[in-house]
């Protein structure tokens, strides 16, 4: 769907990319100390920024996007997502960080090594850096990439290069606390953003009363019969747990900004955070598709869901900042994604070739960093049936 930005949407997103790169850039240059570790921030995070940096890794463009497709189509049975990470994420904090952090590892593939020894650990390095460069970076640069593009009418390789270029240069400068201090702007941009169109949509559907009466009564069903092709609650229970359990405990990306806590507690604050934040994402994420469905299911389709609400109820300003948010969480979801695949690649491969001191490190950490980012845009670009995938 094509959407129209007026000269205070642009301003909008004007002003996002200059707090986006001051907040990467100038507060870097104020924090020496953590600026000297850039995998794990010198381990000097608050349980408060720990929090905010998981919320903003996780809620990439496919989860707003995706989320209101699953919304328009289904309802609420997509809440279970969000409700159900809860277990796993303390499963995380009270059992697997202290063993994490017992080991003094960087990377999961390091606490494999220190457990298991080296074929476990071998497999694991070269797995985390094809995850990571495929499903954190290549998908979701193609995914934004794509949804970007059809905003600005622009070609889709331009865009991914562009999302990539500025994710990579404050990761590269500041490293994991670059990260987070961004994903903590980021995450204001998009609950913020979130907040808007969920109330906007909602005064304009009539209230929620209006929407629970409107929408088929199968939508507010948390879980489906067991028959259900797509969403049965069989599937839920037992096969969300293995998603549940790799992401939140062991995916390199999440994990690494728990370790980067100042103390085990606080990394355990931090998770628990995340969850309580776990809570209002069905109501900012999924209720713009099924709100989406009641207003316009006449013109609009899943895959466009998100953007037809935000270009039919967003006033001119509050549009420019739906779409900063679509890019804020492409953005993060990105820089994440670089900084994890550096600090694998470079403690895990390269530090095994040579040695090298902290400074050295710091050094290759960034150039893998950039490297990354490169290979990044490559898988991108061979994504099949470039272009299409969402209806325009």
């Amino acid at each position: 769907m094509k959407i129209t930005l007026a000269s205070s949407d642009y301003a909008v997103l004007l002003l996002y990319v200059v707090a986006l790169l001051a907040t990467g850039f100038y507060l870097n240059s104020r924090n020496k100390a953590a600026g000297k570790d850039i995998f794990l921030g010198g381990r000097s995070l608050s349980w408060w920024q720990i929090g905010f940096s998981l919320f903003s890794a996780n809620a990439g463009p496919s989860m707003l996007v995706g989320f209101a497709s699953i919304g328009f189509t289904q309802g609420m049975v997509g809440s279970n997502f969000e409700w159900l990470a809860w277990f796993f994420i303390f499963l995380m904090s009270m059992f697997f960080l202290p063993h994490y952090i017992s080991t003094k590892v960087y990377t999961m593939p390091q606490f494999l090594l220190a457990r298991f020894g080296k074929p476990s650990y071998n497999f694991l390095v070269g797995y985390s850096l094809i995850s990571i460069l495929i499903v954190w970076l290549g998908c979701a640069l193609y995914a934004g990439g794509l949804i970007i593009s059809q905003i600005f009418d622009i070609p889709l390789m331009q865009a991914v290069a562009v999302v990539a270029l500025i994710a990579a240069s404050f990761t590269a400068v500041g490293g994991l606390k670059a990260v987070v201090r961004t994903g903590i702007f980021q995450s204001a941009i998009i609950i913020l953003s979130s907040i808007i169109l969920v109330y906007l949509a909602l005064r304009k559907a009539g209230g929620v009363q209006a929407l629970v009466e409107a929408a088929p009564g199968s939508y507010w069903q948390l879980f489906r019969p067991a028959s259900d092709p797509e969403y049965s609650w069989v599937a839920m229970v037992l096969g969300y747990p293995v998603v549940g359990i790799y992401y939140w405990c062991t995916d390199q990306t999440i994990v690494q900004k728990v370790l980067a806590g100042k103390s085990m507690k606080e990394g355990q604050y931090g998770a628990i955070f995340i969850s309580a934040l776990k809570i209002l994402m069905p109501f900012i994420f999924i209720f713009p598709g099924i709100i989406c469905y009641v207003l316009y299911k006449d013109i609009a389709q899943p895959d466009n869901a998100y953007i037809t609400l935000v270009s039919q109820v967003m006033p001119h300003g509050f549009l420019g900042l739906c779409i900063a948010a679509l890019i804020a969480a492409l953005i993060d979801t990105v820089s994440s994604g670089l900084n994890s695949f550096s600090t694998v690649l470079t403690l895990d491969v390269l530090a095994r070739f040579r040695e090298m001191d902290e400074t050295a490190k710091r050094a290759t950490g960034r150039w893998t960093t950039l490297l990354a980012a490169v290979l990044a845009v490559g898988v991108a670009w061979f994504f099949p049936v470039r272009g299409k995938g969402f209806s325009s």
